[in-house]
C-alpha cells in the first residue's frame, strides 16, 4: 500500500501556504489530493501520490525543491528532528548517519516506498527511493526528494548539496554530498 500520513500532508499544505503557493497549486492537482491538502486530519492515510500530484503542479524543479525543504524545516522537521537526531548521536555527527536511517524516519511520513543510501565517501553518497510497482516517479519528485533531503545538512550543521541523478520507472536517486566538519 502506498500511502502518506496526514502529517506529512499537513505539513505539505503548510509549506505550500507558507510560501504562499497553496491557492496556486489547489485548481492544478486532482479533487483527492486538493480535499487532502485542505483537511488532511480527516482520514488515516492519503494517497500516497499526494505529494508528486504537488509536485507536477509545481512544475518547476527549484520551486518543488524549496516548497520540500521547506516542508521539513518548519513542520515535518520537528517530527522526526529527534529520531535523526538519535541516529546522529549513535553514528557520528554526520548526514551519513541519518541518511542510513530513512527508513525510520519514513515511518512518520509514508508507506509503501523504500529508502536505500549508497555511501560513496565519507562525506558523499547516493539516496535511493523506491516505489511499489505501477507506480512511476518523475524529475519533479526526485527534485522535491532533493530538497527534503537538505533538511540532514541543517541537522548536523554542515553545507551540502542534493541533486537528482536518476528517475528511472518507479525508483529514482538523488547525489548527496556535504563538507566535511
Amino acid at each position: 500500500m502506498f500511502s502518506t500520513t496526514p502529517i506529512f500532508v499537513r505539513s505539505l499544505a503548510n509549506a505550500l501556504s507558507s510560501l504562499k503557493l497553496l491557492d496556486r497549486v489547489l485548481p492544478l492537482v486532482p479533487p483527492s489530493t486538493r480535499a487532502s491538502l485542505l483537511e488532511p486530519g480527516l482520514v488515516r492515510a492519503h494517497d500516497g501520490a499526494v505529494a508528486m500530484h504537488v509536485c507536477s503542479a509545481l512544475a518547476d524543479e527549484t520551486l518543488v525543491e524549496q516548497v520540500f525543504e521547506e516542508q521539513l524545516r518548519r513542520t515535518l522537521g520537528s517530527v522526526i528532528s529527534p529520531l535523526a537526531r538519535v541516529a546522529m548521536a549513535l553514528a557520528g555527527n554526520s548526514p551519513a548517519a541519518a541518511f542510513a536511517r530513512l527508513d525510520d524516519l519514513f515511518m512518520v511520513m509514508m508507506k509503501g516506498v523504500t529508502p536505500t543510501w549508497e555511501s560513496t565517501s565519507p562525506t558523499s553518497g547516493v539516496v535511493s527511493i523506491t516505489y511499489p510497482m505501477g507506480v512511476t516517479a518523475d524529475r519533479f519528485t526526485a527534485h522535491g526528494w532533493a530538497g527534503g533531503l537538505r533538511y540532514a545538512y541543517d541537522l548536523a550543521g554542515v553545507k551540502g548539496t542534493a541533486v537528482p541523478r536518476t528517475v528511472e520507472g518507479n525508483r529514482l536517486s538523488v547525489a548527496v554530498a556535504w563538507t566535511p566538519r
